[in-house]
């Protein structure tokens, strides 16, 4: 499958230039070496749904069995030669590559330039001679007529969106083809969104389609919140001894957005959520603008120009931006009054200069004004952003007491140094880390993820087929068990009715036999109802996954072995052991019921497989239970009249009582015993009589019936092979699925 792939790809989109990877490095063997120290007995958590946050593309929101994953890696990566990073950004964008055939599996994503610049603004301009231009020369060139910046956005029918998305995403590839810095049809492309994006299932693919449309061919969409975390993982920020620790929270602070992830990589229980919020840096852009037209001696002039030419003011917040990230790298050095940081300014029809002039004071002012609107409430900068922390922070709190141990902040506009401030006052004990280049990290991210995705997918041959050579033959050898165990609770809850119902005869609740088996058959027919019997099977269907499950996680270990994954990885996909599992819940996400490993939970799949054998108990196996119950009635009518007729024969007040009844004359014959027999489920004896009843020699008689009950229920069961079918293919497909969501998130492990 990958004989032909040569190098992967990973193209950062954003509003800001694309930064050069300062380093290259080990960090995947220093992680694999750490590992084989500290986790000999120690596996990392990677949860099901995390999957979306390290590697699955969350394209339909519905994975696909063991087969069509494989199959689907397949066809996809045969012709695969590079990887590219694209992280298309309110504010920036950049692209990053990594080439396949590189002799080093862990280098570093290098930058892709795009007309000599390793990373540009996300702006887009039309020239009537020039044609579509992007980067700053959308905004600069003399003579452009329509100019366009912060425009990316949840995809949309705008006619407008759909355009300059179409005209920058196409100019830049057909640069990046011509000038032969990426192979084209060769190439697989990854491309970042925002993680809030990923929530709604439909918008993921309409991203990918407007990539598609732009005439770039193998293209998948993921959260940029996750690339960070691969970033950060196979960097080495995050050591493997932080990863265990527990919880890590991902801040990305964009410019149109800031989105939060948190993830318990300690907890395999735990389903990791994404929140994203219009808390973006483009409004403080956007304020310091405001702030130098406001103080510009030619306002009024000004605001018109703005206004009929809309690129002029696009370029007056580009302006602003620079300013803005030239004074927070380095911020003590422009706390004098007068000691602007310098971002240059725009001369606007050769007669006026805007020109921010920011400082320590102006910026103070700036972050002071209320300029973010959160839950219909107008806040400064930071507070919306203090604001939400505090709410995630009282959220853990309330619910399981929990902490971030890291916060791992990207993103240019992490750069700003409240940033880090308010985490660290918000979390304290948490360890804040940035990348060193925030406003690259995500393009890097990407780069790293599609080269593990494919790198990995011999991983995911191997696990098709212990899918279907070793979990689909292990949960057909398990059906009969299942049958008899249901047989075996049916036969145990019929054997005790009768039992119960003939002490209240004997007690004399019930006066003859005839008003016992009037019992007996309505409490067994109400056992035979769907619903009670569905009740009835889960705690026999349980156990059963269990122990497959058990078996599975032991025969998996031959493949945690051979990836150098830590065992108990991919068999934990087979825990069954604990049914109540919580979502993280910040009000948006309700908590669910689920079991650890198995995607569909453990009482979902043990619902439907009592729904089904309930279905064809009532209406299929309720019949010959109901007849058996008939011999077992006669049965106890035998052995009672020979008991009783004994008692009445040899006691003188039993003799006056088949005297009452015409008999006496036949005491000694066999038809005496038989025509007690035949009259006595009608008669109505006294106390006395009943107590003389040997319980034992009734109860032996009952209990004999049990294997009947048994080897009946089950034979008729084993007669439907569609139902067979039905649970193998239902259960098959709860572990297969389990097992992939897992392997997805295993294949960060192998090196």
């Amino acid at each position: 499958m990958l004989e032909n792939i040569t190098e992967v790809i990973g193209f950062d989109l954003g509003h800001r230039e694309t930064m050069e990877s300062l380093k290259r490095g080990r960090a995947m063997e220093e992680i694999k070496s750490a590992r084989n120290k500290e986790m000999e007995s120690t596996t990392v958590g990677w949860d099901p749904a995390f999957i979306d946050a390290l590697s699955e593309v969350p394209t339909s929101g519905v994975k696909d069995n063991c087969q069509n994953q494989s199959s689907r890696r397949v066809t996809m990566f045969e012709s695969i030669t590079e990887v590219i990073g694209f992280d298309l950004g309110h504010g920036e964008t950049a692209l990053t590559c990594l080439r396949l055939d590189d002799l080093d599996k862990h280098s570093e994503p290098v930058p892709v330039e795009i007309y000599k610049k390793k990373n540009h603004i996300t702006a887009i301009g039309y020239h009537p001679k020039k044609g579509t231009l992007i980067g700053e020369s959308a905004l600069r060139t003399p003579g452009i007529t329509e100019s366009y910046i912060t425009f990316k956005r949840r995809p949309n029918s705008d006619p407008i969106y759909q355009r300059i998305m179409h005209d920058f995403i196409k100019t830049v590839y057909v640069h990046l083809v011509e000038q032969g810095k990426v192979e084209g049809d060769t190439s697989r492309f990854i491309v970042g969104c925002p993680s809030e994006w990923t929530q709604d299932e439909t918008v993921v693919p309409s991203y990918e389609q407007i990539f598609s449309q732009a005439d770039i061919p193998d293209v998948t969409v993921i959260a940029e919140s996750r690339a960070a975390l691969v970033q950060a993982v196979e960097s080495g920020m995050l050591r493997i001894a932080e990863l265990i620790k527990g919880l890590v929270l991902v801040i990305d602070v964009g410019s149109s957005t800031t989105d939060f992830t948190l993830v318990d990589l300690k907890d395999k229980k735990s389903i990791p959520f994404d929140i994203g919020r219009d808390l973006g840096a483009a409004l403080i852009d956007k304020e310091i603008a405001k702030w130098t037209l406001k103080k510009h001696p030619n306002q009024d002039e000004l605001e018109k120009i703005f206004e009929e030419h809309p690129h002029i003011r696009n370029a007056c917040e580009l302006i602003c931006r620079k300013a803005k990230q030239e004074y927070f790298s380095d911020p003590e050095r422009y706390q004098e009054a007068g000691d602007y940081a310098p971002g240059g300014g725009e001369n606007i029809q050769g007669r006026y200069l805007f020109m921010p002039e920011i400082d320590g004071a102006v910026m103070g002012e700036i972050l002071n004004t209320h300029i973010v609107k959160i839950d219909g409430e107008l806040k400064t900068w930071p507070d919306a952003f203090e604001n939400e922390l505090e709410k995630l922070r009282q959220q853990l709190e309330s619910s399981k007491d929990l902490s971030p141990e890291v916060i791992l902040l990207t993103g240019g506009a992490s750069r700003m140094n409240f940033v880090p401030e308010i985490c660290k006052k918000v979390f304290p004990q948490s360890s804040v880390k940035s990348d060193n280049a925030p406003e690259f990290c995500i393009a890097k991210g990407l780069a790293r993820w599609g080269r593990v995705e494919i790198n990995t997918s011999q991983f995911f041959k191997d696990i098709e087929q212990f899918c279907s050579e070793t979990i689909r033959p292990k949960v057909e050898g398990r059906i009969d068990s299942l049958y008899e165990s249901i047989a075996g609770i049916i036969a145990d809850k019929v054997i005790r009715i009768i039992k119960r119902q003939f002490d209240r005869w004997k007690d004399r609740t019930y006066y003859t036999i005839n008003s016992m088996q009037h019992h007996i058959d309505r409490e067994i027919e109400n056992l035979m109802q769907e619903k009670t019997l569905s009740e009835l099977f889960r705690d026999q269907i349980r156990p059963i996954l269990t122990n497959i499950g058990s078996e599975l996680r032991d025969d998996i270990k031959g493949l945690e072995n051979k990836y150098g994954i830590p065992i108990g990885t991919l068999g934990a996909s087979f825990d069954l052991s604990t049914p109540g599992i919580n979502r993280f819940s910040l009000g948006s996400q309700s908590k669910i019921d689920a079991t650890d490993g198995m995607a569909e939970g453990l009482g979902t799949i043990v619902g439907w497989i009592s729904g089904i054998l309930a279905t064809v108990v009532a209406y299929v196996v309720a019949p010959v239970v109901l007849a058996i119950v008939v011999v077992i009635i006669s049965l106890i009518s035998t052995t009672l009249a020979s008991l009783i007729f004994a008692i009445l024969i040899s006691n003188p007040g039993g003799l006056l009582i088949l005297a009452g009844i015409g008999l006496v004359g036949l005491v000694a014959g066999e038809k005496a015993k038989e025509a007690v027999e035949s009259n006595m489920p009608s008669w109505d004896l006294p106390l006395w009589v009943r107590n003389l009843v040997d319980k034992s020699s009734v109860y032996s008689s009952i209990d004999k019936q049990h294997s009947v009950i048994v080897n009946e229920v089950t034979s008729k069961l084993k007669e439907d092979d569609n139902i067979r079918q039905q649970l193998t293919d239902k259960i098959t497909s709860v572990f297969e699925k389990s097992l992939v969501e897992k392997a997805e998130d295993a294949r960060l492990l192998i090196s």
